[in-house]
């Protein structure tokens, strides 16, 4: 599995490039941004729950599916990714 190239660029290089550092974290932050917005909808719209902020929630997904990512390339195995969409889907943006 090829993973993400974000997540890719964050674990292997950002320790050697200050700069590829910062552009990954600034990627990473408008991913989220991105994602909390549409969360914001889906919350004024009562298809998410309000208990959460948008941008809690949107943190924990992108989070989420970095660490789904990264298992599915070690373990050469998509479970990780189902595992985490059903859950999200199912349980954490209801």
């Amino acid at each position: 599995m090829p993973g993400c190239l974000l997540g890719n660029f964050g674990t292997e290089l950002s320790s050697q490039s200050p700069l590829v550092r910062e552009r990954v974290a600034e990627a990473f932050a408008r991913w989220c941004d991105k994602i909390a917005r549409v969360i914001g909808e889906a919350q004024r719209a009562s298809a998410v729950s309000r208990s959460v902020s948008p941008k809690a929630l949107a943190e924990f997904v992108v989070h989420a599916w970095e660490g789904a990512m990264l298992r599915a390339k070690v373990e050469k195995d998509r479970a990780p990714l189902d595992l985490f969409l059903r859950l999200t889907f199912s349980k954490i943006l209801v």
